[in-house]
């Protein structure tokens, strides 16, 4: 579908709410009652996924994802017939999967529990169905396996008879790996642990206090050396502080690299630990109002974090969050469905992955009737894509030199600090059709489409608080900037691209509906087009009405294409004269030289039913420069397809498949091959050939009936086959 250039729009729907990107939900296939699925969540590098269900098939199982892609399940009642609870707790870690089964019985009796262990050596979550190694508790009611963390080969485990912490390390690879008992951590003065969390050489963990016994809640800081034993480094205590002010303090707590979350329940906030080694610092204390049990569960990562917490509407929520500075910046909640999580006591799970994931689980579904009562659900999305957030560091924005770059697709959330201060911003555009949204304002404010130097080119003004205006139009390749301001407030804002079926055109389907490029001496304009279903098909005219050194050559190049797309020359008798059909996503370009006077037809379409809803780029340009066409080894020339001069004489011609061709030249033929081209200039087939005199005689392979080019190394002429 063809799109022309249009004059800017600018739409305003007063109280109309922008729609945040949502997350996608996953639901397990062949989904029994009761099952709990989402009872534990963990992604890895490559947002590969585990999601644990604890009562599936009685004993237990855990469902594999990569991204929200179902891979495999592996069942606990397929390898161990005394496992119980198998998915309460699991991890994926880069080549490992650890799936805990705290009820599971063993040799010390009655709820030791168990941690199985899965090896992949492909790094792809091809995960055997049977465990590798298996570790099991110490004594009676251990519950090995209820809590664990691990990373990069090492695997910390809680059990809960003793409260303390053992420390294990893989050795070996694959089936002969084994996971060694390396140490035992025990919190001071033996209290028990409460929550922890490890990255890299850090551990930390939390020991609650006793509002009854006078005693306070505090945090400890542990490093391990090379032999896999911890020493403690630094300690958050709240001695002499009231133990009704800090007893629950540390509920939960999350570590990445050299940044601590903890939760204080009594203070109903999350503290801000930035540091290393010996010394931690308190940098902030996040909460926000109108909230409760703010912290219940916390997830930190590569400066991103989730914090959940409850509002006065008795729905959990999960806040996103970024680190800016020594602080984290609330951006959004993750809008992971059209209502929130409607039972309190619903439990649920969050994780970040490595790269730019966040999922969260829920095990007790809270949509009965939906999905059914218990049966669990999970939901994954892109961190940055799910929201976006410009604090006041982004400030410096003020003018349009000193824009902030916008991603396409993102939503944006930033504040007008004073009706003096200005935001702008702007898209670095291949070229299209692009939308801007500016919503949520808190009061009256502009919204400005700008030239490069801040002129202002369209306007709109939103008066009330809620208001959505649009600015949507098709802009050529370069920077597209737009500038908010008016009364101090908040805003979000997001650029969008559209897609070419938003636009007139089509049909364009036949030579008869042909859009018209442009006539004689235009020099090349983009237009944008979308090959929309695997039957599309978009032509375009082109008139050549005068000839002069100005406009002698023809240029086509189509660009930024989303799948394999072709392009094809016609001349106005629906003929062939020239092609371009690259593989993949190259670009594609045809020139020919010394045009003639006339109708020329261009047409559009994707190879073996390629089809994509994002616009392509198409330049057509009539020039005086030269320019050769993109050439691989299987391509030769587009000029010499539409050459007038032949050095081969082929009978018959035209031909039918099948037939006994017959190529003659003026001296011996010397070739024991001919090929065959298209008029692509691309090679349809290599033959063999008898040779005699200045003769040769090959069988002519099943064509498609149309014009193909025969060269020997004696000549080439063109072949025409019915």
């Amino acid at each position: 579908m063809k799109k022309t250039l249009l004059k800017t729009c600018l739409v305003l729907t007063a109280g109309l709410g922008f729609a945040q990107e949502k997350a996608t939900m996953i639901v397990p296939p062949n989904a029994p009652m009761q099952k709990e699925f989402g009872n534990s969540i963990s992604m890895t590098h490559n947002n590969h996924m585990v999601i644990g269900a604890e009562f599936e098939e009685a004993q237990g199982a855990v469902y594999i994802y990569q991204n929200n892609d179902f891979k495999k399940k592996i069942a606990a009642r397929n390898f161990d017939e005394d496992a119980s609870n198998f998915g309460s707790q699991s991890v994926i870690s880069q080549n490992w999967l650890a799936v805990g089964a705290p009820g599971s019985n063993g040799a010390a009796g009655y709820g030791v529990g168990k941690i199985y262990f899965f090896f992949d050596q492909t790094y792809n979550s091809n995960f055997a169905d049977e465990p590798t190694f298996v570790l099991e508790g110490a004594a009676q009611n251990d519950r090995l396996g209820r809590e664990f963390k691990m990373e990069n080969g090492w695997l910390i485990a809680k059990t809960y008879t003793s409260g303390k912490l053992y420390v294990y390390q893989a050795t070996g690879w694959g089936s002969n790996s084994q996971w060694v008992l390396k140490s035992v951590v025990t919190a001071p003065n033996n209290t028990g642990i409460s929550s922890f969390d490890m990255s890299g050489n850090t551990l930390v963990f939390t020991t609650l206090g006793d509002y009854w016994e006078g005693t306070n809640g505090d945090m400890f800081v542990y490093e391990r050396d090379w032999n896999g034993t911890y020493t403690e480094r630094y300690r958050r205590s709240n001695d002499g502080m009231p133990s009704w002010a800090t007893y629950r303090y540390g509920t939960k707590v999350a570590v990445s690299g050299g940044t601590i979350l903890v939760t204080d329940e009594n203070a109903n906030s999350v503290e801000v630990l930035i540091g290393g080694g010996n010394y931690y610092g308190q940098k902030d204390v996040l909460s926000l109002p109108n909230t409760y049990v703010f912290g219940e569960r916390l997830a930190v990562k590569n400066n991103r974090a989730l914090i959940s917490f409850i509002r006065p509407d008795n729905k959990r929520y999960i806040g996103m969050y970024t680190r800016s500075g020594n602080s984290f910046q609330y951006l959004n909640d993750f809008d992971y469905s059209n209502t929130k999580i409607d039972n309190q006591s619903a439990q649920h799970k969050i994780t970040l992955g490595e790269n730019d994931m966040v999922a969260m689980a829920i095990k007790d579904s809270p949509f009965p009737g939906v999905y059914g009562n218990d049966r669990g659900v999970a939901y994954i999305g892109s961190f940055s894509s799910l929201t976006k957030s410009l604090t006041d560091s982004y400030e410096g924005n003020n003018s349009a030199y000193e824009a902030t770059n916008l991603q396409v697709d993102m939503t944006y959330k930033s504040y007008i600090n004073s009706t003096s201060d200005a935001d702008f911003f702007q898209v670095n555009w291949a070229g299209g059709p692009l939308e801007f949204v500016l919503t949520d304002v808190q009061a009256t404010t502009r919204f400005d489409l700008v030239d490069a130097n801040g002129s202002v080119l369209e306007s709109r003004t939103i008066y009330s608080a809620g208001g959505t205006a649009t600015i949507s139009g098709t802009y050529s390749a370069g920077t597209v900037k737009v500038k908010v301001s008016g009364s101090v407030g908040a805003y979000a804002l997001t650029a969008t691209s559209l897609h070419c079926d938003t636009y007139s055109g089509e049909p364009n389907n036949t030579s008869e509906t042909a859009i018209e490029f442009f006539s004689n001496s235009g020099y090349g304009r983009d237009l944008y087009g979308a090959i929309l279903t695997s039957t599309d098909e978009d032509w375009y005219k082109i008139n050549k009405t005068e000839d002069n050194s100005y406009n002698r050559n023809l240029l086509i190049s189509l660009m930024n294409v989303a799948k394999d797309f072709d392009i094809h020359l016609y001349n106005e008798y629906n003929q062939e004269i020239a092609r371009s059909w690259r593989g993949g996503t190259s670009d594609e370009q045809i020139f020919v030289e010394d045009l003639a006077v006339g109708t020329y037809y261009l047409k559009v379409r994707g190879w073996a039913g390629n089809n994509s809803p994002d616009c392509y780029t198409l330049n057509v340009n009539l020039t005086s420069n030269a320019a050769s066409r993109i050439a691989s080894d299987d391509e030769v020339n587009a000029k010499e397809f539409t050459a007038e001069g032949s050095d081969l004489t082929i009978m018959p011609n035209p031909a039918l498949s099948g037939d006994v061709v017959t190529i003659s030249t003026a001296d011996d033929v010397e070739t024991e091959t001919v090929s065959i081209y298209d008029l692509g200039g691309r090679v349809i087939e290599t033959l063999s050939v008898s040779a005699s005199g200045n003769q040769a005689k090959f069988n002519l392979p099943t064509l498609e009936a149309g014009v193909y080019l025969i060269r020997s190394s004696t000549g080439q002429a063109r072949l025409v086959v019915e």
